[in-house]
């Protein structure tokens, strides 16, 4: 548990010791806690993560193919591209880690980089929001997960064609990146305030009848239907609440004429995640395709907080230490108690764990 433990303890006391010394620099923050999690994403054994280990073996059945084999894998030939790049230069399984480590977090690292008022509750609340046990296991969406936001990236400059083709990209790591192409409008589409209170209606109804709505547009998709018609239940609710709790906060904290249109846009994207979400409940690929718009929440909260209603100083300020506490509670009480789906805990660095 040590690695986790720095995980927030650098962040925490870079915050601390920047903001004596460096008040303005306090995106020192970002930066000591993303370094550190890419060091021990690349330095963690096959043990650590679910699915680490058939990644292994997939590296290595790589090496046994031909660029021609690889181009043509039926699913996410991308990936397999990317197995042989790197068995080019190192057959060793790490570095394939750390250059899927890379990918995946360093975007994430530049759209939080300028945020320096809030960044400690910045990089808590990826924690907890962002598919934060993903990244051990994943190796296929969190690489289209960073090729995601790049995409925004793209979409921010109207570089509409790059942005198309970074989704195409994104889509040969993992088939569910086809959900980035709704940043564009997410990102264009104003939501005012006028329109809270149909959209919360409308995001109800949805809600309500997922089911119908799921099964409708699963249909629709026919080369997906007979892979995700089965509905279970998956008491996918807590992410849910947890964000329509965020949504109430970001529009009652703000003064609208201060948010810029970044911030706007960030707000769309988290009702866009509500709106998936509401189908989480009823069936993990839900889940799955909300990854991708997940890291964009925290920022969100952030931006929110800085064009904060004048008065609200004080409620922003004790909000941003519960969350802080809370929310680090909540991580290393899971860490002790959760079921650890993904099998992280504790964490397993690669000299410690025989493939």
């Amino acid at each position: 548990m040590v690695p986790y433990f720095l995980l927030f303890g650098i962040p925490i006391c870079t915050h601390f010791f920047t903001r004596i010394t460096k008040p303005n620099k306090r995106n020192l923050v970002v930066g000591s806690f993303f370094a550190f999690f890419i060091i021990i994403l690349a330095l963690r054994g096959v043990t650590c993560g679910a699915d680490v280990l058939g990644y292994f073996n997939h590296f290595k059945h790589a090496q046994d193919l031909s660029w021609s084999e690889a181009l043509h894998q039926e699913v996410e030939p991308g990936y397999w591209l990317l197995q042989k790049a790197v068995g080019v230069f190192s057959l060793n399984f790490n570095v394939f880690l750390t250059v899927v480590t890379l990918i995946s977090l360093v975007p994430v690292w530049v759209l939080y980089a300028r945020e320096k008022e809030n960044a400690l509750l910045l990089v808590i609340l990826f924690t907890a929001v962002a598919p934060f046990s993903m990244y051990f296991s994943g190796l296929r969406q969190i690489a289209a997960m960073g090729l995601g936001i790049i995409a925004w990236f793209f979409v921010k400059k109207k570089r509409f064609i790059c942005f198309i083709l970074t989704v195409l990209l994104a889509m040969t790591f993992h088939q569910s990146a086809f959900v980035l192409l709704l940043l564009l409008p997410a990102y264009y589409f104003r939501i005012t305030k006028r329109r809270v209170v149909p959209i919360a209606v409308a995001m109800g109804v949805l809600f309500i009848f997922n089911k119908q709505v799921f099964g409708a547009l699963i249909s629709v998709a026919g080369r997906f239907e007979e892979r995700y018609n089965t509905l279970t239940s998956t008491g996918a609710y807590g992410t849910l609440i947890l964000l329509v709790l965020f949504a109430v906060y970001a529009f009652v904290i703000p003064d609208e004429t201060k948010l810029d249109k970044d911030s706007l846009a960030l707000r769309n994207v988290l009702i866009l995640s509500i709106c998936i979400q509401c189908f989480a409940p009823i069936h993990t690929v839900a889940m799955r395709m909300n990854y991708y718009f997940l890291p964009f929440v925290p920022l969100m909260i952030t931006k929110v907080i800085g064009a904060r209603k004048k008065g609200y100083e004080s409620l922003t300020r004790i909000s941003i230490w519960i969350m802080c506490i809370v929310f680090t509670g909540v991580f290393f009480y899971k860490a002790y108690t959760g079921e650890d789906i993904m099998q992280i805990f504790p964490y397993v660095p690669f000299w410690r764990a025989a493939a």
